[in-house]
């Protein structure tokens, strides 16, 4: 069954996304669909173009970010409990360009009562690989679910993760820091 989120990465006029399985939504989210091949999950998308960080390539905190999200979804399916991200580690190949379609793939290597471990991959065209990253994520004890703010009590996995408040800092500093004041360029 697939996965379906979307995250407000980058706003900017709305678009249409080029096609179901990954794009821009009409909101200006990245519309995220992902699904399983086996014991992998499976992400298809057009790394949009207001991610680049040099032109026509997509920015390494971008690449990061979608892969620490994958992985996570990853380590939160084993066994449906929560996971939260103790190290991760990137190794970037190859440029990956934008508006271009990049598949990324994770499975857990590893699972204990404690951790899991995760290993992804992002390729062009199941090809090139581009980048590759391996994520270490404790597990979250029921007896430790008392400890969050708010009384919660949650079904699924897409209530439980919400990306609006996980990655709105990266949302402000991208657009802060590609100001053209703060870049000194026109």
């Amino acid at each position: 069954m697939p996965y379906s989120n979307a995250i407000p990465w980058i706003s900017c006029d709305p678009e249409p996304g080029p096609e179901p399985t990954g794009g821009r939504d009409r909101a200006g989210r990245l519309d995220l669909q992902i699904g399983w091949d086996g014991t992998e999950a499976v992400l298809d998308l057009v790394v949009p173009g207001v991610t680049q960080a040099a032109p026509g390539i997509a920015h390494g905190g971008f690449l990061a970010a979608l892969a620490d999200h994958l992985m996570g979804f990853v380590a939160a399916q084993q066994d449906g409990r929560s996971a939260v991200t103790r190290q991760m580690t990137v190794d970037y190949v190859a440029p990956t360009p934008t508006s271009e379609r990049l598949t990324i793939r994770a499975r857990a290597d590893t699972v204990t009562e404690q951790t899991v471990t995760v290993r992804l991959e992002g390729s062009l065209d199941s090809r090139l690989v581009t980048f590759r990253a391996r994520g270490n994520y404790a597990r979250v004890a029921p007896s430790r679910q008392h400890l969050r703010r708010s009384p919660a009590d949650y079904d699924n996995l897409e209530e439980r993760f919400d990306p609006v408040q996980v990655f709105s800092w990266l949302t402000d500093a991208l657009k802060n820091a590609y100001r053209p004041a703060v870049m000194h360029s026109p």
